[in-house]
């Protein structure tokens, strides 16, 4: 008999610790605050926006860009009109997506190209002219303004990559950007078009 009432005191004793009598509280997960932006996202927005702006503007007014008539015909070589050419910079610099280092590596280029006209036939196809310079294409590709745009950034310099197409067929081009003043500009074209400058 001691031994069942001394089982049975344990088992009460047992079945009281193990008893929880408080009202279970409501859990709620803690609130998720969305973390700020990293900088290096905000500058890569920001140069997608750069080449995204420069190619809609450059859409808009490639047209009345083609009519300043900055390559002179009129000798036995082809030659650069300075004076039509500053004309065409300017237009340049006024879209607001180009750094003066952009128009200072056009500058470059033309003048490259100025000195391989005087080798070249009148009649052969001109060097640097073949295609168009900003779309690094003859034909329009797709809208280079939409396409995806990824960008490697090292202080107030950047590569961005802009890619056109699906996965079966891509064009990549690629873009120098510096920063000036809190914006990123076009510093360079990555199509050199052959020309060393």
């Amino acid at each position: 008999m001691k031994h069942l009432l001394g089982a049975t005191l344990l088992i009460s004793l047992f079945l009281t610790a193990c008893q929880n009598n408080e009202t279970p509280k409501t859990v709620t997960a803690p609130e998720t605050k969305k973390a700020p932006a990293p900088a290096a996202n905000a500058d890569s927005i920001a140069i997608a926006d750069a080449v995204h702006g420069f190619f809609t503007w450059y859409d808009a007014n490639s047209e009345r860009l083609g009519k300043i008539q900055f390559v002179n015909d009129k000798g036995k070589h082809l030659t650069l009109d300075e004076k039509q050419f500053a004309v065409y910079l300017e237009e340049v610099r006024k879209s607001g997506f180009v750094s003066e280092t952009f128009l200072n590596n056009e500058t470059k280029f033309y003048h490259a190209c100025a000195k391989i006209w005087q080798t070249e036939a009148k009649g052969d196809v001109p060097t640097g002219l073949d295609a168009d310079r900003f779309l690094c294409a003859q034909d329009f590709v797709a809208p280079y303004n939409t396409g995806k745009v990824t960008s490697d950034i090292s202080g107030d310099g950047a590569l961005a990559t802009l890619t056109l197409g699906g996965a079966d067929a891509q064009s990549i081009f690629t873009f120098d950007l510096k920063k000036e003043n809190g914006k990123w500009l076009l510093a360079k074209l990555g199509c050199d078009m052959g020309v060393k400058y």
